[in-house]
């Protein structure tokens, strides 16, 4: 999803406008073969070589493996590379000047075309002018897994992640479920 929404933004006016239809006939849906997924469309080849789409963690966690694996496999499901993409994963140090000289970076490559921010800490002023300071670039940014405070919101296109509170009472269902009778269970986050 990651991968989709940055591509749609890094592709969004790149084509010029279509010629206004004179009188025609509506064209026919293309058909879909049963039970194949719909491909995404692939993005123009940006000119001026391969352009880096960058998703910036917020740590080291384990879950970002997880989430590099699924970066690679988009990569190529998408076809990035032949569409002049390259997907990179900048893992932070789990501190705010770390994120912040990350982005700071970013800023001044000229072969960025998109990053993915996971915010370390959703208030934090400083994180979201160097934002801003992308998008003034014509970066594309959105938030993934942790978003910025509503605030905020204009320091990005979109917020692509769970919302924690929906998916903790529907793991307290599912443990409900599972552990009718109570007991003990463990929780993991990150930070």
């Amino acid at each position: 999803l990651v991968f989709a929404t940055l591509l749609a933004g890094c592709s969004s006016g790149s084509k010029p406008a279509p010629a206004p239809k004179s009188e025609s006939k509506p064209s026919a849906p293309a058909a879909k073969t049963a039970g194949a997924p719909e491909k995404p469309a692939t993005p123009e080849k940006p000119a001026g070589g391969t352009r880096r789409i960058i998703i910036l963690t917020n740590g080291n966690s384990p879950f970002w493996d997880a989430c590099r694996a699924g970066m690679i496999d988009a990569e190529k499901e998408l076809g990035l590379k032949a569409a002049g993409y390259q997907a990179v994963l900048e893992v932070n140090d789990n501190t705010i000047p770390g994120q912040l000289e990350k982005l700071r970076q970013f800023g001044s490559q000229s072969d960025i075309a998109a990053v993915g921010v996971s915010a370390l800490h959703s208030d934090n002023v400083a994180v979201a002018d160097e934002m801003r300071n992308l998008i003034k670039k014509g970066i594309k940014v959105v938030t993934i897994d942790s978003d910025v405070n509503k605030s905020l919101h204009d320091t990005r296109l979109a917020y692509l992640g769970s919302n924690n509170i929906a998916a903790g009472k529907a793991l307290g269902l599912c443990l409900k479920t599972l552990l009718p009778d109570g007991g003990g269970y463990v929780t993991f986050v990150g930070e």
